[in-house]
C-alpha cells in the first residue's frame, strides 16, 4: 500500500468503492492535500499538456496546493464529455513515485 502525506490510495479506493465521476471538491479534499508535492508527476499520468502545467505553475508559483488543485480542475473540465471515474485517478497515483515528504522535502520545483 502507498502512503503519501495523507491518504493512501487504498484508503481512497475504499471511500470511493462504488467509482463514479469524480467530483471536485472531493479530489481538492481528498487527493490534492495528500500528492500536491507531486502534482506535475501526477499531471503527466492524467496526460496534462506541459504547457499548461507550466501555465499553472508561472500563475501558482509554490503554492502546491493550488497546481494541484487547477491541474486536476482543467483534466475535469477537459474529460466532461467522457466517463472518467475514480479508477482513472488511483492508477495515477499508484504510477506516482514513492517520495519521503519530510519537512525538507515539501517542495513543489520541477522533477
Amino acid at each position: 500500500m502507498k502512503r503519501m502525506a495523507g491518504l493512501s490510495t487504498a484508503e481512497l479506493r475504499t471511500a470511493f468503492k462504488g467509482g463514479g465521476r469524480p467530483q471536485l471538491k472531493d479530489i481538492d479534499n481528498l487527493v490534492v492535500p495528500s500528492w500536491a508535492p507531486q502534482w506535475r508527476q501526477l499531471g503527466r499520468q492524467l496526460d496534462i499538456a506541459d504547457h499548461l502545467m507550466n501555465i499553472i505553475e508561472h500563475d501558482h508559483h509554490n503554492d502546491c496546493e493550488t497546481c494541484c488543485s487547477k491541474m486536476l480542475s482543467n483534466w475535469l473540465s477537459e474529460n466532461e464529455s467522457s466517463n472518467i471515474s475514480w479508477d482513472v485517478i488511483f492508477n495515477a497515483l499508484d504510477n506516482l513515485p514513492k517520495v519521503d515528504f519530510t519537512a525538507d522535502n515539501m517542495s513543489c520545483g520541477r522533477k
